[in-house]
């Protein structure tokens, strides 16, 4: 008899233990309205409700990119494949050595119906280098007026020197 009301001691400790620890932790969730989160950037994002919808909207219109990938050894030509989901119907990408100064720079044209969610797209950047290095490939598109870059994806890459043809 001493042991069975040990037992039920035992477990109805357990479970009010449980159940204050999950009230603790969904009031430290509920209490927090102004945490400080991170976006994919590396930017600080306010739980404030006006700057979380302004985010979603945001991320509602994006560009992905698959091909290449972060830190990838790329050659010429440098194939780019993604999909973004913008009304935009072209899509901009070059690559950049490490000084900021652009290889090779290109473009792709879309089809965007209202039926589709996203648009794929696919091109190659073909450029001459005489030696490798650290560089960038960088997708965006431009804003109605040109003036601006819009959804700018960067993605770190190793470029390899492109081979030189000799005469004989």
């Amino acid at each position: 008899m001493s042991s069975q009301r040990n037992t039920f001691v035992l477990v109805g400790s357990l479970a009010c233990a449980f159940i204050l620890i999950s009230i603790g932790v969904f009031y430290f969730l509920l209490r927090t309205p102004d945490a400080k989160q991170y976006n994919l950037d590396g930017t600080m994002l306010s739980q404030k409700t006006e700057e979380v919808s302004k985010v979603r909207d945001e991320k509602a219109q994006s560009i992905s990119v698959f091909t290449p990938r972060f830190n990838e050894r790329v050659g010429s030509p440098v194939s780019i494949s993604g999909e973004m989901t913008l009304p935009q119907t072209a899509l901009y990408y070059r690559l950049k050595n490490e000084s900021g100064d652009v290889l090779s720079s290109g473009y792709v044209t879309t089809e965007h119906t209202a039926s589709q969610a996203t648009n794929a797209f696919q091109g190659n950047l073909t450029y001459t280098s005489v030696s490798g290095g650290n560089g960038t490939v960088e997708v965006f598109v431009l804003s109605e007026d040109g003036a601006s870059e819009l959804f700018l994806v960067t993605i770190p890459v190793f470029y390899t020197e492109t081979p030189t043809l000799t005469k004989k």
